[in-house]
């Protein structure tokens, strides 16, 4: 590492990816069962690696900060997919209800709204781990890509749905009835 740091030696940064991409393209494959989504995250992984090379500071092994890396990009991927099915579900919402009064209009955005700025309001931690667990994430899988306990990602589920109930007071029934109708 200190040959990439140091001398931006090219030749070292390519003997470290020919060392790690097979692993880390299973591991990325393995969370997101999409070839091309795990191709992106480990090409993701080794940009940044490049990219912060001169103030990296590497705590344990670079096996280690590489896993760690891909994990966390795969986080992203999952929580950009769940962006994605939010606006998804708008357009269909749209599309099969066009009868929809303005007001019903209004309330639903509100609604769905309050939801996102709700999931914002919550620690990184415990957003982060209840959007895997809505993302089709086991507990134990969860565990594993947060470096917590399964019981550590249970309790910040519950937490985020208690916290989700309280902050929509009634109007999450709203939500979900339009959005899964």
């Amino acid at each position: 590492m200190e040959m990439i740091r140091e001398d931006h030696d090219q030749f070292a940064f390519r003997e470290i990816y020919l060392r790690y991409v097979e692993h880390l393209f299973r591991l990325a494959f393995q969370k997101t069962n999409n070839k091309e989504a795990a191709e992106d995250i480990v090409q993701i992984t080794f940009v940044k690696l490049w990219a912060r090379r001169v103030n990296l500071k590497i705590n344990y092994s670079l096996k280690a900060y590489l896993y760690t890396s891909a994990k966390n990009n795969v986080i992203t991927y999952y929580s950009r997919q769940l962006s994605k099915k939010t606006v998804s579900l708008d357009l269909i919402r749209e599309e099969f209800f066009p009868s929809d009064t303005t007001q019903e209009h209004i309330n639903y955005s509100e609604t769905l709204a309050l939801y996102n700025q709700s999931l914002e309001e919550l620690p990184d931690k415990c957003r982060e781990v209840f959007m895997l667990s809505r993302t089709g994430y086991s507990l134990k899988e969860i565990a594993q890509l947060q470096n917590i306990s399964p019981k550590t990602a249970e309790v910040h589920i519950s937490k985020a749905l208690r916290y989700l109930r309280k902050r929509m007071n009634g109007n999450i029934l709203l939500l979900l009835l339009s959005l899964f109708i």
